[in-house]
């Protein structure tokens, strides 16, 4: 076969090749696309936020605090109401103060006290730590959404893409009547 025979029969193949190669080079010179933070609260409310957080932190770590005026109270009216009641009444039946039975019931009175206000400490304590897990929940919210923004095409990569798509559709063209598929 001659060289310029061959060349044309050649010529659509190395066209389909040059033009999926140009399409290439579009794709690769494209810009590419990023991941972005778009911020979900404003400055304000992200201090906020911090500030949930802290004061959670700080629950979780001693979840009684903040129960000793609880019990100075409750020890405060033992005394001031419990006791003198008890007082009253054994003075009323003509007993000492001194007594083994005023003793037994001041005894009982306060044993009493301590195991009803070690219950209350145990359940203000598992109050707390429900208190501070809302805290935490609400404090270590996600700050941010994450979104993908497409690169799009520039200017280089539209052409060179757009030449890939042209060039081999010519040339498949021309294969089609190098096999006698058109006329």
């Amino acid at each position: 076969m001659p060289a310029p025979a061959l060349l044309m029969t050649l010529l659509p193949y190395l066209m389909a090749a040059g033009s999926a190669g140009l399409g290439a080079l579009g794709s690769a010179t494209s810009n590419r696309g990023k991941f972005q933070q778009i911020d979900r609260y404003n400055p304000q409310q992200n201090q906020q936020l911090d500030l949930l957080t802290q004061l959670g932190l700080g629950q979780l770590q001693n979840p009684t605090q903040g129960f000793q005026p609880i019990a100075d109270q409750a020890r405060a009216n033992f005394n001031n109401v419990t006791v003198p009641g008890l007082a009253e009444r054994f003075a009323g039946t003509g007993s000492r103060q001194s007594s083994p039975n005023y003793l037994q019931q001041l005894g009982s009175a306060g044993s009493q006290l301590d195991t009803n206000l070690a219950g209350m400490q145990a359940q203000y304590g598992q109050n707390q730590q429900s208190l501070s897990h809302q805290l935490l929940g609400m404090g270590l919210t996600p700050r941010f959404d994450t979104s993908y923004m497409n690169g799009g095409d520039n200017f280089l990569s539209s052409l060179l893409g757009g030449l890939g798509r042209g060039g081999a559709s010519a040339s498949m063209m021309g294969i089609g009547k190098q096999l006698g598929l058109y006329k």
